[in-house]
């Protein structure tokens, strides 16, 4: 993948607690990451997924579930993530 043929999808992250959202040692934006093939990063109050557009929209459904848990302050797993995903 180069740069120039990946697009970047932002997911605002206000209100989630980030601890939950990306799990212990970020497992679960890894997961997101393995999943889908896309590029994940949590910075400030944004979810960033990076990729080729068609992989970008189908992780972005994925990472605003992450990040609807995550507000509601319900536990979040690598488990949860691929569930999330089906």
């Amino acid at each position: 993948m180069t740069d120039s043929a990946a697009t970047t999808r932002r997911i605002s992250t206000e209100g989630a607690d980030l601890l939950t959202l990306a799990g212990v040692n970020d497992v679960n934006l890894v997961e997101l990451s393995r999943l889908f093939g896309v590029r994940v990063a949590l910075r400030g109050e944004a979810l960033s997924i990076t990729g080729p557009e068609e992989l970008v929209a189908r992780a972005a459904p994925v990472g605003q579930r992450m990040v609807d848990v995550a507000r509601q302050r319900l536990t979040l797993s690598a488990d949860d993530v691929l569930r999330l995903s089906e």
